[in-house]
């Protein structure tokens, strides 16, 4: 019985298997076809952004067919990325299509209906699911249901389901190792076999071994904060990656993996744990370790490493001790807290915003637009809004600044390297041979407007970007 079970099972698994390699085709065909139409537009964008800037109407025109163009490129490129992630997908099914099957008899029905549960969904060409994701709403009763009646939560509501079967496999390059019936969310023997095969460079994915607690931590939707507390060795990190494979595909209108970032103890950490995202056809998140993060976050400012820390320990003085003790203690940062919403204009120590050696913004200016905003507003948001109300005064002012001589000068001196940095492609020598052949007036304006143009444009970044590093 327990053999002809098995050839049953196997030859399922052949099916799905042959059906995978055909959707591997044809999906490897519509990759080719969209990496070579993408490829062909980059092209076709690239020759085209050496284009004649010189009229006004070429430039309007021309900037909206590139806007045009980079997002056709773009649309291609995201397409093509997820054709890719499909073909990853479906190869890795074709290994080991599924893990388990579940049983159920929905209410009102006699006949059972089988499900087999897999790391990814995979649907035949008439549309009926071979493979269910392990994430799915109705997969969650291979994990957490036992035989009998069982409820499963569904965007519809709770479902009440018979379970009757539930069956675990192993499979390795399509052919099936070992299968077994349980009452269990996982048997000893599968669990066994699982930790026996762990890569020592790479954590493996657990989703055909989750335990029924761990289940709850990895599809809980309901808690803004999820604190989970375990022995070393208990299954923390596995649950918590699980979990954002879990909340990529429950939440995937509104989030991505680059929303996420998981703060790693060291580099060597990520890379143990980098394969597990991909491995359930997901995006690896943000791996950062703390103190990468603080170092990216507050430039310029010198974070001391942990082992910089331990470093100079054995060094430091009791009294300075105590000092980093106290300033490491919440109530420190209550007091700074506290005081920076005390913050009035009178205590804050503004400073003049030069430019060319010369004062742009005074203090007593700034302190002005500053003083403007409701008192009743904390200090960090009357910051925001004095930058923002500066940055509006900056713009007004660069129309006079570029009648300026020195503006002037730098056209004169303005290399050709420069203009071809600034023109996409185009040379000064380009213009030249323009005013030659028409010496008219009027070209000769649209040149020296045009310069201007560019060097407006050019002190505009200079400007903003000269205020925003004074500012911040």
């Amino acid at each position: 019985m327990e053999n002809t079970e098995k050839k049953i099972e196997q030859q399922r698994v052949d099916d799905v298997v042959n059906k995978l390699s055909d959707k591997i085709d044809d999906t490897q065909t519509e990759y080719d076809r969209a990496h070579d139409e993408t490829k062909r537009v980059q092209q076709s964008y690239s020759t085209n952004t050496s284009v004649n800037y010189f009229e006004v109407d070429d430039r309007i025109e021309t900037s909206a067919e590139l806007q045009q163009q980079r997002g056709l490129v773009s649309r291609l490129t995201e397409n093509e990325s997820i054709l890719k992630d499909q073909l990853d997908t479906y190869r890795q099914l074709q290994k080991s299509p599924y893990f388990g099957r579940i049983d159920i008899t929905e209410d009102g029905e006699t006949t059972p209906e089988k499900l087999y549960i897999g790391t990814a969904s995979f649907q035949d060409k008439d549309g009926e699911f071979l493979i269910y994701d392990w994430r799915a709403p109705i997969s969650s009763i291979y994990y957490n249901g036992t035989l009998g009646e069982v409820t499963y939560e569904a965007p519809m509501g709770s479902q009440k389901v018979t379970l009757n079967k539930k069956r675990q496999f192993q499979i390795n390059d399509g052919e099936i190792k070992n299968m077994f019936d349980t009452n269990e969310t996982v048997g000893d023997e599968l669990l066994q076999n699982a930790l026996g095969e762990q890569n020592d460079e790479y954590m493996q994915n657990i989703v055909a071994t989750i335990q029924r607690e761990q289940n709850d931590i990895i599809r809980d939707t309901r808690s803004d904060l999820l604190v989970v507390q375990g022995v070393a060795g208990s299954g923390k990190t596995s649950a918590i990656l699980q979990r954002i494979a879990f909340l990529l595909y429950h939440s995937r209108d509104t989030l991505e993996a680059d929303q996420i970032i998981l703060f790693s103890p060291n580099r060597l950490f990520s890379h143990y744990i980098s394969e597990v995202l991909p491995s359930l056809g997901e995006r690896n998140m943000r791996q950062v370790t703390f103190a990468e993060f603080i170092e990216n976050r507050l430039k310029g400012i010198n974070v001391q490493s942990l082992f910089e820390r331990y470093e100079v320990d054995d060094t430091t003085s009791d009294t300075d001790l105590n000092i980093r003790r106290e300033k490491e203690a919440g109530e420190y940062m209550n007091a700074i807290t506290t005081y920076c919403d005390d913050l009035t204009a009178d205590t804050i120590a503004f400073s003049n915003i030069n430019f060319n050696g010369e004062v742009f913004f005074s203090k007593d200016e700034i302190k002005q637009v500053f003083n403007q905003f409701p008192t009743a507003l904390k200090t960090a948001d009357k910051f925001t809004k004095t930058k923002n109300a500066l940055i509006k005064i900056l713009k007004r002012r660069i129309d006079k600044e570029t009648q300026a001589d020195w503006v002037n000068e730098e056209i004169d001196e303005m290399t050709d390297e420069r203009y071809h940095n600034i023109l996409a492609g185009k040379r000064l020598n380009d213009f030249k041979m323009k005013v030659l052949k028409d010496s008219t007036s009027q070209s000769k304006s649209l040149l020296i407007d045009f310069s201007q143009y560019m060097t407006r444009f050019s002190i505009t970044i200079l400007l903003i970007h000269t205020f925003n590093t004074i500012a911040l």
